[in-house]
């Protein structure tokens, strides 16, 4: 389901126009949709690649840079994980190979060229579990749980202010294998490593009380316990195992869900201990340029 603005043609639907309510994409059977302010690309319960939206730069990934306002196939491949950069998009497939596709602006494919590309193209030979792609940078986690960064300069986390074409692995005491989770919004990364909880980039969106730039990952607060944790363009929201959900970043639309228009620098609660949904794949946390959602304890989904 899909609501909103389809200005950008990224709700899935023939006729762009404002949609009040959830509208079903399709009868198909869906596991798992990223969504960007220009496209949207998202696998059935097949594995099967669908894409929509803007395709200028050919985020899209068929071929062409002509918009698609309903779901469209991409190849006939089975895939594991999909994310929607501003105008790229990257997916992993069935047998762990990377591919990223769209605008290529400081090497944010990764396929260490600043060429766009309008048909997914294979990143390396190596296996990977998670991508991220954001809006000057991205991330991926490899399958032995080590983490490559790739894109702007001073946003890699690889301890340089030197744009990286090509993933590269990030720096620091972390530079480790246990990395479960990350996620790239417009100039900050967030990572989960052991359950502690890394930033790195600029903005207020790193959750460490300042916009100082920061070139390799730092520890955000003193909790080990994070489960998964969403950034967006100006926002982020964090879930720890015990439940309890976490918000920081712009707050002048009441994004961050703490009855406030206030923005934080640093990590605030959200509600209580135990009201939020921390089993199973981690997709419970959703949001955009100014607006959140998360997924309760019971099922319910709040926005």
């Amino acid at each position: 389901f899909t609501w909103g603005s389809t200005a950008f043609t990224t709700a899935g639907v023939s006729d762009p126009k404002v949609t009040y309510s959830p509208n079903q994409i399709g009868y198909k059977t869906w596991s798992m949709a990223s969504a960007s302010a220009s496209h949207v690309v998202a696998l059935d319960s097949n594995g099967q690649m669908y894409a929509w939206g803007y395709n200028t730069f050919g985020q899209i990934g068929d071929g062409t840079t002509v918009a698609k306002s309903l779901p469209t196939l991409i190849g006939g491949e089975s895939w594991t994980w999909v994310s929607a950069g501003f105008a790229n998009s990257a997916a992993i497939r069935s047998d762990g190979k990377l591919f990223t596709w769209g605008r290529n602006s400081s090497g944010l494919l990764g396929d260490g060229t600043t060429v766009d590309k309008f048909s997914p193209v294979q990143i390396g030979t190596s296996n990977w579990t998670m991508v991220e792609m954001g809006l000057f940078m991205a991330a991926a986690i490899r399958s032995d749980g080590i983490l490559f960064g790739w894109g702007g300069a001073g946003l890699v986390g690889d301890n340089t202010n030197i744009a990286k074409s090509s993933p590269t692995q990030i720096a620091g005491a972390v530079a480790n294998n246990s990395w479960s989770t990350i996620t790239c919004g417009r100039t900050t990364t967030l990572g989960i490593t052991n359950g502690e909880l890394y930033a790195w980039g600029n903005g207020a969106t790193l959750g460490l009380n300042s916009t100082v730039s920061r070139l390799s990952p730092v520890q955000v607060g003193s909790f080990t316990d994070w489960w998964d944790v969403k950034i967006y363009q100006y926002t982020a929201h964090g879930l720890r195992t015990n439940g309890a959900l976490y918000s920081w970043g712009q707050g002048t639309s009441g994004e961050l869900g703490d009855n406030t228009m206030v923005a934080k620098s640093s990590p605030v609660q959200i509600g209580a201990d135990g009201d939020w949904w921390t089993t199973g794949y981690k997709t419970t946390l959703g949001g955009g340029n100014s607006h959140a959602s998360a997924i309760k304890a019971d099922g319910t989904l709040w926005h």
